[in-house]
């Protein structure tokens, strides 16, 4: 069974160009450890600011995984820190795929 990770992101007043700087430099790391990186998209419509990542999982393990081991490092770390300056608030919604 595979699943669509969708996590929306409310960057602060100005900042979703940042964000989404930031997003490609995310993908570029987890990409390096394994995990598959994100598609990227930006509002058009709707609430401003808003930075949208999408990415096909394998299994709800490997998202565990991920967020027990997802920080670890001095570059992971580094780009959390910039994370809290840019991001407002945000949510993460998992979907099944159904082939």
């Amino acid at each position: 069974m595979k699943y669509l990770e969708r996590i929306v992101f409310r960057a602060r007043s100005g900042r979703a160009g940042e964000l989404v700087a930031l997003m490609k430099k995310l993908n570029e790391v987890m990409a390096k450890n394994g995990s598959p990186s994100g598609t990227i998209y930006t509002d058009l419509t709707g609430r401003f600011e808003t930075v949208v990542v999408e990415r096909m999982l394998e299994s709800l393990d490997s998202l565990a995984r991920e967020t027990r081991e997802g920080m670890a490092g001095e570059e992971m770390a580094a780009l959390g820190q910039q994370y809290q300056e840019l991001v407002e608030s945000g949510e993460r919604e998992l979907y099944v795929l159904e082939e």
